[in-house]
């Protein structure tokens, strides 16, 4: 309703500040939760640092520690063997040298200004990289309820993670920046990036006929989702070489999911098209890696 001098009337403005309320309430309980779920894990911070010394939990932060130092002197070639390991005749570095420690040599860089760079200042970084990257699976984490419930569930889910005990919550500690906290949070952003392909897929209905026909313009959306999911699961193997394992667990949805459309009278080719340029996407980077 709009006043006699052209105003909105007192009831309007308030419901639109309700309905921006309602709107965005959940941004700034997002926020908290991640500034809880950081601060918890780097309350001991300073038990890594003593007299000036900085420290690492475990052995493998040491290996991570390695080979992140030679990225950084020869970027952006890595060090894939590694004499250190099984010495004195060597091996294979294996998840050291992955993606992880390419990002953890980056965020040294950026921080060189503050650090004042060097081993000490590089080591320090690494301390808090594990708690980062724990405290971001809060976002794909949320996302992913998103594609099934509502926004305070969603929430809700995001709760129940910062609160969670056990080896995840362990291994995204401060003091050991290995690659376990990076898994977790490259995992759950395919899984979510693959939720969405399949969505806009089952949407568009990129069918076989649309390939036949060159319709490039239908085929857009849908192709560049799919290949999206391709470079998130790309990048997870790349963090985890292990996390291959999740192209098996996607075939068997595939299979799964074609039994399930072709039986109720579906057409399987939508999921068989985002599938397909997912994981063909995937094998690329894999090639080029």
């Amino acid at each position: 309703e709009v006043m006699s001098d052209g105003r909105a009337s007192p009831d309007d403005t308030s419901d639109s500040r309700l309905d921006f309320l309602l709107n965005w309430s959940h941004v700034p309980a997002l926020l908290a939760v991640l500034v809880f779920m950081f601060w918890a894990r780097v309350r001991s911070y300073g038990n890594f640092v003593v007299d000036g010394q900085t420290y690492f939990r475990g052995n493998d932060p040491w290996y991570h520690f390695r080979e992140t130092s030679y990225i950084m002197e020869n970027w952006p070639n890595r060090m894939p063997f590694d004499v250190w390991t099984g010495f004195p005749y060597g091996n294979q570095a294996g998840q050291f040298g992955t993606l992880w420690d390419q990002i953890m040599a980056i965020a040294i860089f950026l921080a060189s200004p503050i650090t004042g760079g060097g081993e000490e200042g590089a080591m320090r970084v690494m301390l808090l990289m594990a708690p980062i990257a724990g405290t971001l699976v809060a976002i794909p984490t949320y996302f992913i309820a998103r594609r099934f419930v509502d926004r305070f569930a969603s929430v809700a889910a995001v709760v129940v993670l910062a609160l969670l005990p056990g080896t995840f919550f362990s291994y995204s500690l401060v003091g050991f920046p290995d690659h376990s906290a990076a898994e977790v949070f490259f995992q759950s952003l395919a899984v979510f990036t693959f939720l969405v392909a399949f969505a806009v897929a089952e949407r568009e209905a990129p069918v076989w006929e649309l390939l036949v026909d060159r319709d490039w313009a239908a085929l857009k959306r849908p192709t560049a989702y799919a290949a999206a999911a391709g470079v998130a699961l790309g990048l997870y193997i790349w963090a985890w070489q292990a996390g291959v394992l999740m192209i098996g667990f996607t075939g068997i949805f595939l299979i799964v999911q074609f039994t399930i459309d072709v039986s109720h009278g579906g057409s399987p080719d939508p999921i068989a098209f985002a599938g397909s340029v997912a994981l063909v996407v995937v094998g690329v980077l894999q090639i080029i890696s």
